[in-house]
């Protein structure tokens, strides 16, 4: 199945450390959303999300990954499926202007004061610019205040 990652699963050290038949497809953005760091951890750190703004202006990068069904469970476990996280089909655009939908996950547990930590963030942020993502977005995620 095609699973779009916007947060610490778009380092692909990161995601292949936690899974094991992970194939990158291809950069995509998600468009009328916004990465929030919001959603409520266990460390009390705020872990990334795509948040739905219905602006058009608003975009979110990332990346779709072919995954197995027995990973994807395994990976359901990891994300707190069901517990903080929940998955959704959305639409997402590839380079090439073509639309797909896939699956992604979405926060429901959620406080607009977090900050995520360090680390967390750090892989975001490699993530994106492993990807090549515009650098206005690079710029923006190295401005996330962190704990």
């Amino acid at each position: 199945m095609l699973m779009f990652s916007y947060g610490s699963n778009m380092s692909k050290k990161r995601i292949s450390d936690r899974i094991k038949s992970v194939t990158f497809i291809s950069t995509a953005k998600l468009k009328e959303h916004k990465l929030k760091f919001h959603k409520i951890s266990k460390d009390g750190s705020g872990k990334a999300d795509v948040y739905y703004t219905g602006n058009k202006a608003d975009i979110v990068y990332g990346v779709v990954y072919y995954i197995n069904n027995q990973d994807k469970q395994k990976l359901d476990k990891i994300e707190g499926l069901g517990k903080g996280y929940k998955q959704k089909i959305i639409d997402v655009e590839f380079p090439d202007n073509t639309v797909e939908s896939v699956i992604t996950y979405y926060a429901i547990n959620i406080n607009e004061n977090l900050k995520p930590n360090k680390k967390y963030l750090n892989y975001v942020i490699e993530g994106a610019i492993e990807n090549d993502f515009p650098e206005q977005y690079i710029n923006e995620l190295k401005t996330v205040l962190f704990i």
